[in-house]
């Protein structure tokens, strides 16, 4: 199992490879390669690109096995089937009417069996969920944005309705997740910071290759850290947070009370659109950026990541964040000067977490051995 689990991350992190380049780079011997090379193209794994060539490289096959995925928002749930390559198909948006966990539960097991048209090449389920979340567990400990949800077994409940395995994951962890898994950032190489401005503020951090959840799976809320004193309400119940001034909705809202642009939609997308023609969008914005930099800052100079991130719905409101941040937190990690974190835009925040759920549930077929089970099932 754990030479099958070598050989599929090198494959997926180096591209197609010869049985000998596999063998030298994982350490596993010849004989053992071409064996488990055997068990994994009858399952759908991989492939040869030359068909029946000894020494033909092999790759992953990315058309085959895929991942049944979902992300739950306020007020909706997008849902799709994501392969190995990261493509997503049959991609669709459902309603949700109701955000109390038994009827999420009951709108994600309808939606999903709409997608399990093959059951074979579906590796399991992946859920991206906003609040605190126990990704060992799969139950969500607390979510601000859906109604009820303290202490929610999401993938016990889901699994008992669709009698398959089911991850669940933080949302915004996902989304980092999704980057470093399909962009082929390679395991142990980078630290990573990922910064996420939607219905709300949070990072995401990535050392080592393994995503960082803290004690009380909160590590990298900085949503909810004090960021003004004008008494600002934020879903949370309290008051001040970092959300109440910096997520979209709260830009949205500062628009419509100075009254000097036209009214903007709460979304990402309206307001990189206005800040094109509307310096005072602009100023909103870069006043909210501030805000997110004084939270930010501490945590890049602790991290010292490689990379900073940032990621939104949309990426030309990512594009305005990011040359908003940059100077500012140059000139805030004082000492760093070249050598401090560069900073990179995401791919759009919805792709990216279904892309992320998809990844949780890809590495975990890959270290649970799934290519070997099915095989000996069908032997």
């Amino acid at each position: 199992m754990l030479n099958g689990r070598a050989l599929l991350l090198a494959l997926h992190f180096n591209g197609p490879l010869q049985r000998k380049e596999i063998s030298r780079r994982c350490g596993i011997r010849p004989n053992s390669v071409s064996g488990l090379v055997a068990e994994m193209l009858d399952t759908g794994f991989v492939r040869e690109e030359e068909p029946g060539r000894p020494r033909s490289r092999i790759a992953l096959d990315g058309s085959r096995q895929s991942a049944l995925v979902a992300s739950l928002h306020a007020e909706e749930i997008d849902v799709a089937r994501v392969f190995l390559d990261g493509r997503i198909e049959d991609r669709r948006v459902v309603a949700l009417k109701d955000s109390r966990p038994a009827a999420v539960v009951e709108t994600l097991a309808r939606a999903l069996r709409g997608l399990a048209r093959d059951e074979k090449t579906a590796l399991g389920i992946g859920i991206a969920t906003p609040g605190l979340v126990n990704a060992r567990k799969g139950s969500v400990n607390y979510a601000a944005n859906l109604r009820e949800w303290r202490n929610v077994m999401l993938a016990d409940d889901l699994k008992k309705e669709m009698q398959a395995a089911v991850c669940v994951r933080n949302d915004v962890q996902c989304q980092l997740l999704g980057q470093a898994w399909f962009g082929r950032i390679k395991p142990g190489a980078r630290e990573i910071l990922y910064l996420h401005v939607g219905e709300g503020v949070a990072c995401s951090v990535m050392t080592r290759g393994r995503l960082v959840e803290g004690r009380r799976f909160s590590a990298g809320e900085i949503g909810h850290v004090r960021a003004g004193e004008e008494g600002r309400l934020c879903k949370c119940g309290k008051a001040d947070c970092l959300e109440a001034y910096s997520a979209i909705p709260a830009l949205a809202s500062e628009l419509e009370l100075l009254k000097a642009s036209p009214p903007v939609e709460p979304s990402a997308r309206q307001l990189a659109q206005a800040a094109l023609q509307h310096p005072q969008v602009v100023n909103v914005i870069d006043r909210a950026a501030q805000r997110i930099l004084t939270a930010l800052t501490p945590l890049a100079a602790a991290l010292d990541p490689y990379m900073i991130l940032v990621g939104s719905d949309d990426q030309e409101f990512s594009k305005l964040l990011c040359r908003l941040l940059e100077p500012r937190l140059r000139a805030e990690l004082l000492g760093l000067g070249s050598r401090a974190a560069r900073l990179d835009v995401a791919e759009p925040s919805r792709e990216a977490a279904l892309k992320g759920a998809a990844a949780e549930v890809i590495q975990r077929a890959f270290r649970n051995g799934a290519f070997l089970k099915r095989a000996r099932r069908r032997g």
